[in-house]
């Protein structure tokens, strides 16, 4: 495929795009995943700029939309998804790497297992970076899809035991979530 341009994340400086927010809205209330990996002390350097040159490898079938200093915004090629990446640099020195995908259509739960062909892929790639930093601290963690805060460890390294339940209660909200809002389902064999 012919190349149309270049984009070295490490040189984007710039400020998340005005135009960003409207268009993010029209999806803002569909079925989505979000998980994020958690720095509490150090952030490997070029890690969030390394998570977005892997999101262009063409396994992902990503199409850039946006892409700014601390963010990355794309849709799927073949599916009815958009994938959002986000740097979140907090005060206690602490970083977040929120992945979030999230359906373009107006869909019912039932079709949340769906995101996970798309999110899957993206975190294996992403533990894969990680492997290259041993002995950084990292969090795994997955949002509530009630009320986005972070209650549930992200287990999609191993699943196995919560794919056996149904739901299970955040501990903010005290909301039942379906499990297949935490992890990935079952391989069918």
């Amino acid at each position: 495929p012919k190349i149309s341009r270049v984009v070295v994340p490490w040189l984007r400086q710039t400020k998340q795009p005005k135009n960003f927010t409207d268009e993010y809205d029209t999806v803002r209330d569909r079925p989505c995943l979000a998980a994020v990996f958690r720095f509490p002390r150090y952030t490997p350097p070029g890690f969030f700029e390394t998570m977005i040159v892997r999101a262009h490898r063409a396994k992902h079938q990503l199409q850039l939309i946006h892409h700014w200093a601390k963010g990355f915004y794309a849709r799927h090629r073949d599916n009815e998804m958009r994938l959002y990446l986000l740097r979140i640099d907090h005060e206690d020195e602490s970083t977040c790497m929120r992945i979030e995908v999230r359906h373009e259509a107006s869909v019912g739960a039932e079709k949340v297992n769906l995101l996970w062909n798309i999110m899957l892929p993206y975190l294996r790639d992403v533990e894969d970076l990680l492997s290259n930093f041993t002995g950084a601290r990292v969090e795994r963690l997955m949002e509530c899809p009630s009320c986005r805060s972070l209650s549930f460890l992200g287990e999609w390294l191993t699943p196995k035991e919560l794919q056996n339940s149904a739901s299970r209660q955040c501990d903010n909200c005290k909301t039942e979530v379906y499990t297949s809002y935490l992890i990935q389902p079952k391989e069918k064999r």
